[in-house]
């Protein structure tokens, strides 16, 4: 589903004079939470450096350090995913505990999030030495002008969101309804939406939960059940 057609969409089912500008920014937040909500795993894996502490995951990945869930380090070139060790976040006062596998992330004002380690690797691997798996935030932006964001990808009018899978797009247009039955003071129906919302919501949350497999797992095929 596009933007034009979730506008159309919501436009056909709530009579409006809300400015289209303002509809996309209702949209983008409505973006927010749905992610917020549904926890979309995803996997970013990198190389390891001996020597190197601090690696930078570019905007683009969309991780947060509050959505990492796990994060391995490997230790040899012939670990098998069994023998990679298991860095847990470090917690604020604990910077001399020995013997701990542990790393930081920090949020940068550039949508890049920056992970280090502790200890600091002994041994470089150029393939993958990282590997974290992580909830995605939002990477892209609805916007019914020509402009870019620095920080994102835009969705405009005539293009689709990536990130929520397409038979959930319709979240959008309940989400919006919602907002604007709520702008004219139409209550049963703004309750209508959001009850919607909630519903279809719920169901993406059953679907795209992540299988946990323990240390050695990082599945994120959506459990989709129906």
């Amino acid at each position: 589903m596009t933007l034009t057609e979730i506008l159309a969409d919501a436009d056909t089912f709530v009579f409006n004079s809300i400015t289209a500008a303002t509809k996309v920014r209702w949209l983008n937040q409505i973006y927010g939470q749905i992610l917020e909500a549904v926890k979309i795993p995803k996997i970013y894996e990198v190389a390891v450096t001996s020597g190197t502490a601090a690696y930078t995951v570019p905007a683009t990945a969309g991780m947060k350090a509050r959505n990492i869930d796990v994060l391995k380090v490997k230790q040899s070139a012939t670990a098998t995913e069994d023998d990679w060790k298991m860095y847990e976040p470090r917690l604020f006062g604990s910077e001399n505990r020995q013997g701990r596998y542990e790393f930081t992330a920090e949020d940068a004002a550039d949508g890049t999030c920056v992970i280090t380690l502790y200890p600091t690797p002994a041994a470089t691997f150029a393939a993958t030495g990282i590997r974290a798996r992580y909830f995605r935030s939002n990477t892209e932006v609805f916007t019914n002008t020509a402009g870019t964001d620095a920080l994102a990808t835009t969705v405009l009018l005539g293009e689709s969101p990536t990130i929520i899978p397409v038979e959930y797009h319709d979240l959008f247009v309940h989400g919006l309804c919602m907002r604007l039955a709520k702008s004219s003071d139409d209550g049963e129906k703004a309750n209508m939406y959001n009850a919607e919302f909630k519903d279809l919501l719920s169901l993406m949350a059953v679907n795209y939960s992540f299988v946990d497999n323990g240390e050695a797992g990082y599945a994120v095929t959506p459990n989709v059940t129906g």
